[in-house]
């Protein structure tokens, strides 16, 4: 895949950040990894609806109790060193798990939630650490392009990472029982997370003079992430944005797909996994898009236009039954993922000095992973109670009505940074 600006960048730059673009690249090919697979375990252990959601809320669960000392630890300490520490631990989480199981350990529930809510609590520090770096590490004028880059190498693991699992599940990997080439699969999501930190440990950042920022302790930085964006009109208003955006649509996004291939239509894990692989091919394909014609595209405009188009494309899941028809929209969904993630990031990253990013970026991943948990648990309690043709149609509707409302509240204000994708192009 191509990068963007490196023409433009100097080479110890240009280095740097294609090392935290491969390590990112990896990192997030063994997320997409993950998620889908404790989803179906947990549908398998228990066979009830609620458990996928309960599972996958665990893995979101620590961004909430978490991400905002995350945050104030990224502008604090050596953000490379954070990457990799996720990376490590993460890989260490997996492979323990799978040798335990493999050992005898009982898999039950509990067990599923306890190994996801780790998982959830070694990610967090990642996310605000790479946002907050990469400003660093490129000039101003590439850092739409790299924004859009990085979107675009995410979508591209999480479909790498999709399509390998399908391939995984689908050539009896691990033996014919399912669970089985599930752990397999998980396993080899523990492999992404070590090649993402080696590629993050060849990373070396020129040195800064850093302002001293440990006169106050820890809780105290994170107190003050919290007052600057209440007192931040943009900030706040992007962060009420997206809390209502994910709170309706990020539950149904991943436990819907499972209970509807699943139990619907009867379907097996690799389906889940191809399923959610042409998402992500859309979002590949979006954000290819949005880096050929979106240098001038106003961005608060774009991101609201996304938010209600992401809601939109939910509708047709109400009435689809056929597997392919699911695929084609599903890709279709994706998209649009990756406008509503490089407006957001990008506007932040611009209007937000270096010394307070990390804490920032720590509150958005707070909403978006947050917001999730709790997203995850309605959706759960929902299937469980109407079908999941109901929560279908309930996600739909609330997250284009959040997108609709966001524009009619913040229009104004967006419009006011509409020149910043050529100030930084």
């Amino acid at each position: 895949m191509s990068t963007p600006g490196t023409a433009a960048t100097p080479d110890p730059f240009r280095r740097n950040v294609l090392l935290l673009w491969w390590g990112q690249l990896v990192s997030a090919t063994g997320d997409a990894l993950f998620v889908p697979c404790i989803g179906w375990l947990a549908a398998e252990v228990t066979g009830q609806k609620f458990t996928v959601g309960l599972a996958m809320a665990a893995t979101a669960l620590p961004v909430l109790l978490f991400a905002p000392l995350a945050g104030a630890w990224a502008d604090r300490g050596d953000r490379r060193r954070i990457l990799i520490a996720s990376d490590l631990a993460r890989a260490g989480l997996l492979f323990g798990f799978v040798l335990a199981v493999e050992a005898g350990l009982p898999l039950t529930l509990a067990t599923l939630l306890v190994v996801a809510f780790l998982l959830g609590a070694f990610s967090t520090p990642f996310v605000p650490a790479r946002d907050a770096l990469l400003p660093s590490i490129v000039g101003p004028r590439s850092l739409a392009r790299w924004n859009a880059a990085f979107q675009t190498s995410a979508t591209t693991a999480a479909l790498a990472g999709l399509l390998l699992g399908g391939v995984l599940l689908a050539s009896g990997l691990g033996g014919s029982d399912s669970v089985d080439r599930v752990l397999a699969v998980i396993a080899a999501d523990g492999v992404t997370f070590l090649v993402s930190a080696a590629a993050l440990f060849a990373l070396v950042l020129p040195r800064h003079p850093r302002v001293q920022r440990h006169a106050t302790s820890l809780w105290a930085d994170v107190k003050s992430g919290w007052r600057e964006a209440r007192g931040d009109k943009l900030i706040l208003g992007l962060l009420l944005l997206t809390a209502a955006n994910n709170l309706a649509l990020m539950g149904p996004a991943y436990v819907g797909p499972v209970l509807l291939l699943k139990d619907e239509l009867g379907l097996g894990p690799q389906h889940l996994v191809w399923f959610e692989a042409a998402m992500a091919l859309g979002m590949l394909l979006g954000g290819l898009l949005l880096a050929r014609f979106g240098k001038n595209l106003p961005l608060g405009r774009l991101l609201m236009v996304a938010l209600v188009l992401d809601g939109i494309t939910y509708l047709p899941f109400v009435w689809l039954d056929h597997y392919g028809a699911l695929v084609v929209m599903i890709l279709l969904h994706g998209l649009f993922i990756p406008a509503i993630v490089v407006a957001r990031t990008t506007l932040l990253q611009a209007h937000v000095p270096d010394g307070r990013r990390g804490k920032v970026f720590a509150l958005v991943h707070v909403t978006v992973t947050g917001m999730t948990a709790l997203s995850c648990l309605g959706a759960g309690a929902l299937a469980e109670a109407a079908g999941v043709r109901s929560l279908f149609a309930v996600t739909g509707v609330l997250a284009t009505a959040s997108g609709i409302v966001g524009y009619l509240l913040l229009a104004r204000d967006l419009d006011q940074v509409r020149r910043m994708p050529e100030t930084l192009a």
